[in-house]
């Protein structure tokens, strides 16, 4: 938003819908330096954890759907239909784990 954007990819927004609205609010009062913090937490959290599902084949709602499971958001399986692969469950605890040491805020449980 500092740049004139408005809204975040819905995969961010299925992670913490709660720390996303917070990040929204901090964007929309101008409070530039705790948004920067958690964008920059987005960024290695992309790089580290998501790249790599992304170059084992997996892709969007498969990914979606294992972010928002890892992060205690949605109760329901991370099935997808075809053409996607689902995330197996061992990733997505694998996800979890490198949420809870790194980027705890990031767990809505």
């Amino acid at each position: 938003m500092m740049l004139g954007a408005s809204g975040t990819y819905s995969s961010v927004a299925l992670m913490n819908p709660r720390l996303m609205l917070a990040f929204y609010d901090a964007c929309e009062q101008g409070a530039w330096e705790p948004a920067a913090r958690l964008q920059r937490d987005l960024v290695k959290f992309f790089v580290e954890a998501v790249q790599p599902l992304l170059d084992e084949g997996y892709w969007d709602a498969a990914i979606d759907k294992a972010l928002a499971a890892a992060t205690g958001f949605l109760s329901c399986p991370a099935r997808v239909r075809k053409p996607y692969a689902q995330v197996p469950p061992d990733r997505i605890a694998s996800l979890r784990e490198y949420l809870q040491q790194n980027f705890p805020a990031f767990l809505t449980v």
